[in-house]
């Protein structure tokens, strides 16, 4: 399923708990595949942040969070920092 569309998908969704879930298992899945699917996993971290409205607070968090969790894949963190910011 193209990835954009899983946004589409995720943002219809009526809990955005289950859209943000959603996009966290097509990004887990393009990460693994090759670092060729980052751009992707990036795009579907800004959909998780668009459905997750009203929780703008949690957001630097959550990148935080994605980054200490992938901190072994250099170019992804680089690739996350790039597009939000020096997210330590």
């Amino acid at each position: 399923m193209p990835v954009e569309l899983v946004a589409q998908v995720a943002g219809a969704m009526a809990a955005p708990e289950e859209g943000a879930a959603l996009c966290r298992m097509r990004i887990n899945e393009d990460i693994l595949r090759s670092h060729v699917h980052y751009d992707k996993a990036v795009l579907l971290l800004l959909a998780i942040i668009y459905v997750s409205k009203g929780m703008e607070s949690e957001w630097p968090g959550l990148i935080r969070g994605f980054t200490a969790e992938n901190k072994g894949k250099r170019k992804l963190v680089e690739r996350v920092r790039m597009e939000f910011g020096a997210v330590k």
